[in-house]
């Protein structure tokens, strides 16, 4: 109850396109993404505040929502920078290839599902092995987090094959970068993993990503 009210506010939040107050200073949405690590908070990003005397400036916020008062409190706030909008923002996403899997593949840019084999990211394959079998266009990084991954370590060879030719075992808590359909890069880490059915005709796989977007 508590996650539905969090993020039926945070979506009412962000769906304002502009805020108008009364001395004409406007805050602007249009261009914000969101994303955090923890479920009980959230992160908006690129929030713009255009102030008519001191001009216009990105900002970013950290949100917690109160059971207490239902308000959203403000727990921390910034300038943005490149740094907070392409390596700090971590986004969790559940990728099931079970049934029709129409959450089975993920496009990065805008967290969204699909099952459109020409517009994807990254898949989880109904394979049911041990480890999970994703296809995308990736290269392991060696590292075993996120937090210190940026756009510095995108690989300057090895990421020149189509998502749907590129199809292997992937290792647990390994950060892999990804280069992505639309030319961006994302670098991800697969947390957890489960075959659904194994040794039956149903067989398939539930894995847990988490993610976040360099460049």
């Amino acid at each position: 109850m508590k996650k539905l009210i969090f993020y039926t506010i945070i979506t009412l939040f962000i769906s304002l396109p502009t805020l108008i107050f009364a001395d004409n200073s406007i805050i602007d949405f249009s261009n914000t993404c969101v994303g955090s690590s923890n479920p009980d908070e959230i992160v908006i990003h690129n929030i713009e505040y255009n102030d008519p005397v001191s001009g216009a400036i990105k900002v970013w916020a950290k949100f917690k929502f109160n059971m207490s008062t239902l308000k959203m409190d403000i727990v921390d706030a910034g300038l943005e920078s490149a740094s907070n909008t392409q390596d700090t923002t971590i986004i969790e996403a559940a990728l099931d290839a079970t049934g029709n899997r129409e959450k089975g593949m993920v496009v990065f840019s805008t967290g969204a599902y699909t099952t459109d084999w020409n517009n994807f990211d990254v898949g989880l394959e109904p394979w049911c092995y041990d480890n999970p079998v994703m296809c995308g266009n990736y290269a392991d990084t060696g590292k075993t987090s996120l937090s210190n991954v940026t756009s510095s370590d995108i690989p300057t060879s090895g990421l020149d094959k189509s998502p749907g030719s590129n199809c292997n075992e992937m290792e647990m808590n390994h950060v892999y970068i990804n280069k992505n359909h639309d030319g961006t890069y994302t670098a991800f880490i697969i947390t957890s993993h489960e075959v659904v059915g194994k040794g039956t005709t149903n067989c398939g796989d539930k894995a847990t990503i988490k993610y976040k977007n360099l460049k």
